[in-house]
């Protein structure tokens, strides 16, 4: 577990996996089916059935860290949406932060996150209402107190919350173009 997150935060960090500068990045999936597997082996030993991570994403998870992983991939999402053309974006620079200590980091995604709405709201105002529910949304189902530091168990977590709240986004684009078409 340890040797794919290191992989998946170098990896996010250097962009080997990007697609282009537009895409939002994902981290790798093999990596991310490690974790899962890893993560699911160690649940049920302890059974704890409720946190069993699934094949697609899931918004109920009793997990702060799942979650916040899901509020790091709405962050770098809307600033996509709101600045595409940004060299470093929200994912190389926060996202081993974020990992390992949320507490530090995700105050200043917030922050951050106010200035792309703003900019979004001017733009395209339904798209702007869209990242502000979903932020509104994880950030009740994480709770009132940011976590300070993330166990190995919890870094698991977090980038299986960031991977499929990715592959939901990614899927929900190639549905709106489908639709357009």
């Amino acid at each position: 577990a340890a040797k794919a997150l290191a992989y998946i935060r170098s990896d996010l960090y250097t962009g080997a996996n990007d697609d282009s500068k537009r895409a939002i990045r994902k981290p790798d999936s093999i990596a991310c089916q490690i974790l899962k597997a890893w993560l699911n082996r160690k649940y049920r030993k302890q059974k704890k059935e409720e946190y069993l991570i699934m094949d697609k994403l899931n918004p109920a998870s009793p997990s702060a860290a799942y979650q916040t992983g899901r509020l790091m991939a709405v962050y770098a999402a809307l600033q996509n949406a709101a600045m595409p053309d940004v060299n470093a974006g929200i994912v190389e620079r926060y996202y081993a932060s974020a990992c390992t200590a949320p507490a530090m980091v995700m105050g200043k995604l917030a922050t951050l996150a106010q200035y792309h709405l703003s900019k979004l709201k001017g733009d395209k105002p339904g798209l702007a209402q869209i990242y502000s529910k979903q932020l509104e949304e994880i950030s009740c189902r994480i709770g009132d107190k940011m976590p300070q530091r993330f166990s190995l168990e919890q870094q698991s977590e977090f980038a299986l919350g960031y991977y499929f709240q990715c592959a939901e986004i990614r899927a929900k684009k190639s549905q709106s173009k489908k639709t357009e078409v």
